[in-house]
């Protein structure tokens, strides 16, 4: 196979047919081909052409329209021109665009040797002919315009990653009664709930609650503040109220319903995520902790300040984790990356190993089989994934939220490793260390001989969730 980068496609032909006359360029529905695999597959762009003989000639769907481009392409009248989409494919993010004429893009090229390894990948996804591309629009998420809130339970709401992992000070909330300034990397959205037909959520920063309501109907959605002074957003001399700042950057609300299947909602858009089919819990990834060996309290989540030996994180740290791992970081509170962040790295085989342990306290003196154990800490554990993306900004946050620590004469975040470390590591990463990354959930009000159906599938959906986008394994310590 031959590939050809080249803007001016003519030049390229012409070049390949002195040198192989007896080519053939491979157009047609088998390009499309290259989209096989890539999980979570949400199209950009759709160019559809009229099969000869019908009025309309080339129609392009972009958007919410997209959905109805797919219910086109596939019936009798039209065929498909051209399609841009992305997702997720051997862990990392993707982007393809591919045209009927042959043609197949992406957005960025790392390097000479990155185009020639994408170009033998991409050339084997066209020549297999096992690839049935009927199925892949079909497969594919899309968006849809919606006038009420979808059923389930909202258990995760993620802000627009400008705020999840801006490490800036040049934008900020701002509360002007007290003329301050509070950093992204100091709040944490929680807690959305559904009430009386409205979505209500809470924002914390630096342990200060804000509450704000999203309502949705035949005319659009907006958001208001129902309670804490008035928020604004503010870059130098510029500040808009939060609430309207919402508006063009809503959060994504995931709602999962009884079916197990997740609906993500973000303004009035909504994408319906079904749940992979006959799937089941690994007995691998559920370990059973003896707690009360410990002499937990299985109420009590935080260490805190005071290092609280009866936390369900203190045990974590000192009982349950690796002693081998270079840095040990307590990221507890309000713009937490997690509530226990560890690093270790191989210098031998170039690798550096990212585990990253939510906790949660328990909703009863005792493990037992209550979903709502799990909700808010699954939640922690999907959003955390953004990190896998922005690993230098990652270490930058632990390094900033150290300084704001040691600054209030407060202890160390770090039970083990120094910023020395961190900055030790982002050398590494910048050197070209591979990097892998894992999630633990850690909940000890969990028995994993008590799990429901509702609980089941609620962790079948976060582990998929992980594994299909960056390839993340979870673990979860419950109890036995």
């Amino acid at each position: 196979m031959i590939h050809i980068n080249e803007s001016d496609s003519r030049k390229g032909n012409d070049l390949v047919e002195q040198i192989f006359p007896n080519s053939m360029q491979i157009k047609g529905d088998e390009i499309y081909r290259v989209l096989d695999g890539i999980n979570r597959l949400m199209i950009g762009t759709l160019g559809l052409k009229q099969i000869p003989g019908g009025n309309v000639s080339f129609r392009m769907f972009a958007g919410v329209d997209v959905r109805k481009g797919i219910s086109e392409a596939t019936s009798l009248g039209s065929i498909k021109s051209n399609i841009f989409g992305h997702g997720y494919r051997d862990g990392n993010k993707i982007s393809v665009g591919c045209s009927y004429k042959g043609k197949v893009w992406m957005r960025w090229v790392e390097s000479l040797n990155f185009w020639v390894d994408w170009c033998q990948k991409i050339g084997a996804k066209i020549l297999d002919t096992n690839i049935d591309t009927s199925m892949i629009l079909e497969n594919s998420l899309t968006s849809e315009v919606v006038t009420e809130f979808p059923d389930g339970v909202p258990y995760k709401i993620t802000p627009d990653s400008i705020i999840e992992t801006s490490n800036s000070t040049a934008r900020a909330f701002y509360i002007e009664k007290e003329d301050k300034l509070y950093h992204f990397f100091e709040s944490d959205f929680r807690n959305p709930r559904l009430e009386k037909g409205l979505l209500i959520f809470e924002l914390w920063i630096s342990e200060r609650k804000f509450i704000f309501q999203q309502h949705i109907d035949k005319k659009g959605f907006g958001f208001l503040q129902i309670s804490g002074d008035d928020l604004f957003i503010k870059r130098s001399n510029n500040k808009i109220l939060f609430s309207q700042y919402l508006k063009d950057h809503s959060p994504t609300i995931s709602f999962i319903q009884k079916d197990g299947v997740r609906v993500m909602l973000e303004g009035n858009l909504q994408i319906v995520d079904k749940p992979r089919s006959k799937a089941s819990l690994s007995n691998e990834m559920l370990v059973p902790i003896e707690w009360k060996k410990y002499g937990t309290n299985i109420r009590k989540e935080s260490q805190g300040v005071a290092k609280d030996r009866a936390s369900i994180q203190y045990v974590t740290i000192n009982k349950l984790i690796n002693t081998d791992e270079l840095i040990v970081f307590d990221d507890d509170g309000s713009g937490e990356i997690a509530d226990i962040v560890t690093i270790s790295a191989n210098e031998a085989e170039r690798k550096i190993l990212i585990n990253l342990y939510h906790c949660k306290y328990s909703h009863g003196d005792e493990p037992g089989a209550r979903v709502s154990d799990l909700y808010e800490v699954c939640g922690q554990a999907e959003k955390s994934i953004i990190w896998k993306d922005n690993l230098l900004d990652f270490l930058d946050r632990m390094i900033k939220r150290e300084s704001i620590r040691i600054s209030k004469r407060q202890s160390s975040r770090f039970e083990k490793g120094n910023i020395n470390d961190c900055r030790t590591i982002k050398s590494m990463i910048k050197d070209g260390f591979s990097t892998d990354m894992r999630i633990t959930i850690v909940q000890p009000g969990v028995s994993i001989s008590k799990l429901s159906t509702e609980m089941k599938q609620l962790l079948l959906s976060t582990e998929y969730y992980l594994s299909e986008t960056y390839n993340i394994p979870l673990n979860c310590y419950f109890s036995e």
